[in-house]
């Protein structure tokens, strides 16, 4: 149950936040190859990772209320 609210609030992000998280976390790319394959920079990388995690927790905040 926990892990299908997960996946719900991930399908909710915004492509290319969803992107770059999945890669990194998922696939265990790391932040250079991870740009390389969305073909931005290592700081944009580092940033949508950021805001991916951010919105991703305020999203699951939300659907525990």
């Amino acid at each position: 149950r926990e892990l299908r609210r997960v996946e719900d609030a991930i399908l909710r992000l915004p492509a290319n936040l969803r992107e770059t998280l999945l890669l990194r976390t998922v696939e265990g790319l790391s932040q250079g190859e991870t740009a390389q394959a969305l073909g931005v920079t290592a700081k944009a990388v580092e940033t949508r990772l950021h805001r991916a995690r951010k919105q991703l927790a305020a999203l699951l905040e939300e659907r525990q209320k």
